[in-house]
């Protein structure tokens, strides 16, 4: 049943879409050169009139071949580091220290080298404590720290607190 009360829905005619006018060719100006360097060869291409592509692609050559990237297509990076698990507390470190480790700052970060050569990551603040309490010592490079034996058994040592005796009083 239909519902005299209420107007009927009026139809909203549909319009045709139309696709923006995109220029076939565009010249963009390039910030220019800084003293000493080559200018740059600027071609630029078409842009294509679909939707997708609205900003033209443009292509910049050098101008001689001494500025030809080389060969290699695939970028030099550093080798992956491979870690073992990180010492977090002051007792593990300790404990890798005693048996012949050592600590080496790489790139800002340190890492403890066991004698087997495995490396360990750590923290920064748990070295820069450890030196701070006189149990490391750095190279003269700075880039490596080792354990102070004599300061590492001198903090082994338990703390001998003296006894003093108080007169007892009389109670009377």
């Amino acid at each position: 049943m239909v519902d005299l009360k209420k107007p009927a829905a009026k139809s909203v005619p549909i319009t045709p879409v139309t696709k923006p006018v995109v220029p076939t060719n565009i010249t963009r100006h390039s910030i220019p050169p800084l003293p000493g360097e080559k200018p740059a060869v600027e071609t630029t291409m078409p842009a294509t009139s679909s939707i997708e592509a609205v900003a033209p692609v443009k292509v910049v050559q050098p101008a001689s071949a001494e500025a030809q990237p080389t060969a290699d297509p695939a970028p030099v990076s550093k080798p992956v580091e491979k870690l073992g698990p990180k010492l977090r507390r002051k007792d593990e470190i300790l404990k890798v220290l005693r048996v012949g480790g050592k600590v080496v700052k790489v790139d800002g970060l340190f890492r403890i080298v066991a004698a087997d050569g495995t490396k360990n990551p750590t923290s920064k603040r748990r070295i820069l404590s450890l030196e701070s309490q006189k149990l490391l010592v750095a190279s003269a490079d700075g880039n490596s720290f080792t354990l102070d034996v004599a300061a590492d058994k001198k903090a082994q040592e338990p703390k001998v607190v003296p006894v003093v005796k108080e007169p007892v009083k009389d109670a009377k």
